[in-house]
């Protein structure tokens, strides 16, 4: 026979009697004898428990009126807090009447009724079991009085506007005798999530997708549905916002232990975490300092209100002076007092970084501010503002997804005009950087769905749009992200680089000519591409580049950094497949991404093009025609995808327009040049990764076939250590990172590329992005093959990158029976540049095709003219 809550369940009639009497207004209500009822022998197995039925309960337990509203539905809601009780004494949780009292005083300090309650002395092991009942709600306790924890269940059913779990469960802890910081609980919602304004209505299907109570009481949930230790440090409701500060368990290392932690929460949403803040701080500040051409003096912050970004920036030995505009006086209240780690610029600054000298803060609007401060009018007032511009602009701001539709601000937020207007609050070497939120995953993403019905698309599509705005108004635009352990994902960051004519009022100029009056453009002319020419940015450096540019900027004292540094920055430069997948299911964007949408062309669109126009390659079902694939391989938009080829030649945009198309070898039109290469002189040269040089490899191959003189490996011919970084008024170079003796092997001639006849020479031209065309013609030169023949040759690895020096200056050459490899000829000690004489290089007149093409290529437009 088993029993339930007390009562023998017999027979079907048993049954037919409790099931009629639930339907009816009037509940009946068991309650267990007390234990003088029992035998002790008896408690030790529940099912022998001896229970009998209570009389109804308006006529014994309650008034009428207490029970008005429990006849009423209530609905399928509720709320349920699960707590294991630790730290309280054997003493507390052995005594059955202590614990019974103090399982009433909980229901009734809550504005309970209780119709039943249930107590039971355990024996082995010892302990209580206490069963509550109320019209609203249940409360349980099982003690392990030996162990000195509990576990305690307590369900609230129906809606209530004024019950709160997370104000309960330190008075149901103190009630039992616990410890809070020791205990760990979770608060549930349960069934049909009403608001506490909801009227109850059961043919309403969509209560379940309603918001929680008023209170928040599940909030944030990524605490509250997790049973661990969590401790409410600070909350208010400010004028804009809901305010939190949590002390919380994480896995420890192991995946066993528990470590406790802090975290920041606004309007229920997680803003950082004391163990990993600096890996979001330093990842949103320093990409844009190393950025930044030169040391950026002045610096504008929005958002930001704990104070890490404000820290970061201020390890900047360059930094006179930052602005700091945020909304909210009272989260900075707040994180000083209960997060002053991320204040705290002890060492470099003043303790507290809000007191720095540097700092003038803002609590107000940004958008009132900026009006105020910078003007309506800045782009075309920059004149009249330049001692105000910015260096850096850095937006420490809400995250895309989190902003509310249909709010004025929210529209503005992000916008063509805010980031034209940003840009033209900064100097013309500039850099502005943002938060956009979590990256897409593109293992999420269905190729060849519906761009407008996939979910999955609605917010990344709009941050695509928002990066396309802020690329509007900037040279060079680039998407990085790194992993947040406390965000639980991928997060990105926009970065934009040089403010182009786009932001500002630019005149009409022939080319070649400076800027005039602000007039509309006569017939015939076109608007200046960007009236930064010339200006560049160090994001596409090299590890040891930006982790010297770090030494060099950061106050002694602060580097290294926590989380960046040089391998971080290589991480940031290159391709984001899961924003690619977002762009490319964007069916507008087919003349840059493939028809087929093949995930292997947006992440090498190099790869893809070479096995899709490999000779004798027949189509295969479902692939373009090779019409179509020429067509789009030999496009310019090609290269302006995010590609790692393109990041890592630091290409920008607006300069890949001169690229010459293939022509067929056989036509009769006009063989095309390559031109334009002498503006690549105004800027610095990005300095190639090991993709290029194999795009190179790769295409001289596949252009001469069989006749090819080049290996596959290694990847390149220089055996010394060295690094490529920028020489003093030679360009790139190469330089050694560690004393080298007299004698050794520099490099050899494994990647000499030799072009049999001028055709394949054009051809394997045509074939490549501009930028890198014109570098080739830069590092080629004619080789006697014969006693009269002649070739182009060119060596397709980093020695290309060694710059002349005179007899007196090189320190590496040929030597005796070394034929096609290069020795050092003296000793070099580390940061000497390598050097070699290229004045014995003397056939460069043997070709007159050759000097055609290289000084068409070098030649300025009007000395054509």
């Amino acid at each position: 026979m088993r029993t339930t809550h007390g009562m023998a369940l017999s027979n079907k009639a048993s049954l037919s009697m409790i099931s009629s009497k639930l339907g009816g207004t009037i509940l009946v209500g068991l309650l267990c004898l007390q234990k003088t009822m029992a035998e002790p022998g008896l408690i030790d197995n529940y099912s022998n428990t001896q229970c009998a039925p209570v009389q109804s309960l308006n006529e014994t337990m309650v008034e009428p009126a207490l029970i008005k509203n429990f006849t009423k539905p209530q609905g399928a809601t509720g709320q349920s807090l699960m707590l294991d009780l630790v730290g309280s004494t054997f003493e507390a949780l052995n005594d059955e009447e202590r614990v019974k009292q103090a399982t009433v005083s909980i229901i009734e300090q809550n504005g309970m009724s209780i119709t039943s309650i249930d107590s039971f002395k355990l024996l082995d092991p010892e302990g209580v079991k206490v069963v509550a009942t109320s019209m609203e709600s249940h409360l349980t306790i099982s003690t392990w009085a030996e162990e000195e924890r509990a576990l305690v269940d307590f369900l609230v059913s129906g809606p209530s506007s004024n019950f709160n779990f997370q104000d309960v469960v330190p008075m149901v802890i103190e009630e039992y005798g616990g410890n809070l910081s020791a205990s760990t609980y979770s608060i549930f919602p349960r069934g049909h999530l009403l608001s506490s304004e909801d009227e109850f209505d059961v043919e309403d299907k969509g209560t379940m997708n309603r918001p929680f109570t008023t209170k928040h009481q599940f909030e944030p949930r990524e605490l509250m549905a997790v049973h661990r230790f969590k401790k409410k440090i600070f909350e208010m409701q400010s004028p804009f916002q809901h305010i939190a500060i949590w002390d919380h368990h994480i896995p420890g290392e192991d995946g066993y232990t528990a470590e406790t932690t802090r975290s920041l929460f606004l309007d229920h949403v997680i803003q950082s975490n004391v163990g990993d803040e600096w890996v979001y701080h330093e990842s949103l500040v320093h990409p844009a300092f190393v950025a930044s051409p030169s040391p950026p003096k002045r610096v504008l912050i929005v958002g930001g209100g704990e104070g890490g970004t404000l820290r970061e920036s201020l390890k900047w030995s360059s930094v006179e002076h930052v602005t700091m505009v945020d909304l909210d006086a009272e989260i900075i209240k707040a994180s000083q007092k209960y997060l002053p780690s991320y204040s705290n610029c002890t060492g470099f600054g003043s303790p507290n970084c809000f007191e720095d000298d540097r700092l003038v803060l803002h609590t107000e609007d940004f958008f009132g501010w900026f009006e105020k401060n910078m003007g309506h009018d800045i782009c075309e007032n920059r004149e009249e503002k330049k001692d105000d511009l910015y260096d850096v602009i850095i937006l420490d701001l809400l995250d895309p997804e989190e902003i509310p539709e249909g709010e004025d601000w929210g529209e503005y937020l992000y916008s063509d005009l805010f980031f034209k207007r940003t840009a033209c609050a900064l100097n013309p070497s500039g850099v502005i950087v943002t938060n956009i939120g979590e990256s897409p995953d593109n293992a999420e993403i269905i190729i060849g769905e519906s761009y407008s019905s996939k979910k999955t698309y609605g917010i990344f599509a709009k941050k695509i749009e928002q990066i396309q705005s802020m690329s509007s108004f900037f040279g060079s635009t680039r998407v990085y992200e790194t992993f947040v352990p406390s965000f639980r994902a991928e997060w990105s960051f926009a970065l934009g680089m040089v403010p182009n004519s786009n932001a500002f009022e630019v005149s009409c100029a022939k080319d070649g000519e400076e800027n005039g009056d602000n007039n509309a453009c006569p017939e015939g002319e076109e608007r200046n591409a960007n009236i930064n020419n010339g200006v560049e940015s160090d994001f596409d450096e090299e590890p040891c580049e930006i982790d010297l540019k770090l030494m060099k900027g950061l106050i002694n004292g602060t580097f290294p950094l926590d989380f960046y540094g040089g391998t971080t920055q290589h991480k940031f430069q290159y391709s984001l497949g899961g924003w690619d997948d977002i762009y490319c299911a964007d069916r507008k964007n087919d003349a840059v991404c493939d028809a087929t949408e093949s995930i292997l062309f947006r992440t090498d669109p190099y790869g893809w093009c070479k096995e899709h126009l490999a000779p004798g390659k027949k189509q295969e079902k479902g692939e373009p025609p090779r019409a179509e694939v020429e067509a789009l391989c030999y496009s310019n938009e090609i290269w302006n995808l995010w590609n790692p080829v393109r990041d890592s030649m630091g290409m920008k945009d607006g300069h890949t327009t001169n690229m010459p198309m293939r022509k067929n070898a056989d036509s009769k039109e006009a063989k095309p040049s390559i031109s334009g290469c002498h503006r690549l002189m105004n800027r610095p040269q990005g300095i190639h990764n090991e993709s290029v040089w194999e795009f190179l490899q790769d295409t001289y191959r596949s252009v001469v076939g069989d006749e090819s003189t080049i290996v596959m490996f290694p990847k390149s011919g220089i055996v010394t250590p060295y690094e490529v970084r920028h020489s003093p008024g030679k360009g790139r170079g190469l330089f050694s990172t560690a004393p080298v003796k007299k004698g050794t092997l520099f490099w050899s001639h494994i990647h000499h590329a030799v072009f049999p006849d001028e055709d394949s020479f054009r051809r394997f031209l045509e074939s490549i992005p501009w930028e890198l065309a014109c570098d080739v013609l830069q590092w080629a030169y004619v080789e006697k093959i014969g006693p009269e023949n002649f070739s182009v040759a060119v060596e397709l690895d980093q020695g290309s990158l060694c710059n002349h020096g005179d007899s007196g200056e090189a320190n590496i050459g040929g030597a005796g029976n070394y034929g096609g490899y290069l020795l050092t000829l003296r000793d070099m000690e580390i940061g000497e540049e390598f050097l070699q004489d290229y004045n014995t290089f003397d056939n460069d007149d043997a070709l007159d095709w050759f000097d055609d093409m290289v000084s068409n290529a070098w030649m300025d437009e009007s000395d054509k003219r």
